[in-house]
């Protein structure tokens, strides 16, 4: 019986020594857990963009552009030890999310991402190599991206970014990094723009503001500025357009013909024309319609018709004659009858 208490010690003990080791190694992984994994192990990428007029030596804006108001520019966050894309974040030109910086009139915008696992991602203007702002029912605009990863003057912070072409490499933190972009237009290769004008048919000189058309590959419709111009821009050199009226101006009718086809020209942006107009739709004013109390006023009289008056110089009397004849012959009998009866009445 010896032998068996001596074997039953040693399981025990054997037991004692397993569970001791998996209380220090479960000790082990619960110090090593974080206190807060919502928030210690996770930081965010914030991207504020502005748009230049362009972009000088320096790598400053010469000038804002706010022509793109309302426009979004997409940026991708990749993960770069898996090069795997994590997340695509959106600036609108005009909107301070997360309020750091301001809007500068349409010129500026920001965002901030949703929460990244602390590491190293690359950050770039989409789509990377060929960036663009697009807005629903607009043409897309080409941008020159330029990422400012220096710290200072306007720059960016945090992360210790480096420029990679056009994106931005950086260590995400606990915290928010701060990335910032400028950007230019670029004027896409081999357009051009047409120029329509809005005149009086009766004042060739006065322009007319307020009439609106639509044009060829376009949703939204065109209104005359108060010169009565208005401007299409981004479109194929040499190509043609179908221009049309659909509302003319306030107190004049639709131009004649309404639709034109018009050649486009002239290279360059609407903003860098030189020169006159592509067409000229010429409106007359629509005439106005009396009221019944102006026709009896005068306005425009219904014409009496004229009596007929007989003509007694030549021939006159001659067409009255039977008639008169006629009326004496009856007197006559008249007389004739009233003296016989007074005869009669003597006797």
């Amino acid at each position: 019986m010896r032998p068996t208490t001596i074997t039953g010690r040693s399981s025990t003990r054997l037991l004692l020594v397993l569970v001791a080791a998996f209380g220090l190694l479960l000790s082990l992984m619960l110090s090593a857990r974080p206190a807060n994994a919502g928030e210690v192990g996770t930081g965010t990428i914030a991207i504020f963009k502005t748009m230049c007029e362009s972009i000088g030596q320096q790598d400053v804006c010469n000038g804002r552009d706010k022509s793109l108001a309302g426009y979004h520019i997409d940026y991708t966050i990749t993960d770069t030890a898996t090069d795997s894309l994590v997340q695509t974040i959106t600036v609108t030109l005009g909107e301070n999310a997360g309020g750091g910086g301001n809007t500068g009139g349409g010129s500026q915008g920001r965002v901030e991402s949703a929460p990244l696992i602390v590491g190293t991602y690359e950050v770039c203007e989409a789509p990377d190599g060929a960036p663009i702002a697009y807005l629903a029912g607009h043409d897309d605009v080409l941008l020159d991206a330029l990422p400012r990863p220096e710290p200072g003057n306007g720059g960016s912070s945090g992360g210790g970014q480096v420029q990679n072409g056009d994106c931005i490499v950086v260590e995400v933190t606990t915290g928010t990094a701060e990335l910032k972009f400028l950007d230019q237009q670029i004027e896409p290769e081999g357009t051009g723009s047409i120029e329509i004008l809005k005149t009086d048919d009766g004042d060739p000189a006065a322009a007319l503001a307020g009439a609106e058309f639509t044009a060829e590959g376009f949703a939204d419709p065109f209104t005359t500025a108060a010169d009565g111009t208005f401007c299409v821009d981004g479109l194929e050199l040499n190509s043609t357009v179908t221009v049309t009226e659909t509302v003319p101006p306030a107190g004049y009718e639709l131009a004649d013909p309404a639709s034109q086809e018009v050649t486009v020209t002239v290279e360059g942006m609407c903003d860098e024309r030189e020169g006159g107009s592509d067409a000229t739709f010429v409106n007359a004013a629509t005439p106005p319609t009396p009221s019944p109390r102006e026709s009896e006023l005068g306005g425009n009289p219904t014409p009496t018709p004229e009596a007929e008056v007989p003509d007694t110089a030549t021939g006159g009397l001659a067409d009255q004659l039977p008639s008169l004849v006629l009326s004496l012959l009856l007197v006559v009998s008249l007389a004739t009858l009233v003296s016989i009866r007074m005869i009669g009445q003597r006797r």
